[in-house]
């Protein structure tokens, strides 16, 4: 795939194994990918939390919002649909 800049490759919901195993084995491939962080589950056990997208963002892996907690964005409200897209952005302290 490296060699293939027409693919990319993205990871959703922010998953404790995005660090545990997607990141190594694209660095030993010398791959790049972009992850997409649930930001309401920003440092429960199972997901990520602030150092490990600072660790993404260090290894010039991508950051993008997945949203708040993972709702369908066409059946919310303007208060939630805010919180989905726009609160969620500022939830992870940049490095």
């Amino acid at each position: 795939m490296r060699h293939r800049p027409d693919v990319r490759i993205f990871f959703d919901d922010s998953n404790r194994s995005d660090v545990d195993i997607a990141l190594p084995a694209l660095l030993e491939r010398g791959m790049r990918a972009t992850f997409f962080v649930l930001a309401g589950r920003l440092d429960d056990p199972a997901h990520l939390d602030d150092s490990d997208l600072r660790r993404l963002v260090a290894a010039g892996m991508g950051i993008g919002s997945h949203g708040m907690r993972h709702r369908d964005w066409r059946r919310l409200d303007d208060a939630e649909l805010d919180d989905e897209l726009v609160t969620s952005v500022g939830c992870w302290r940049r490095p």
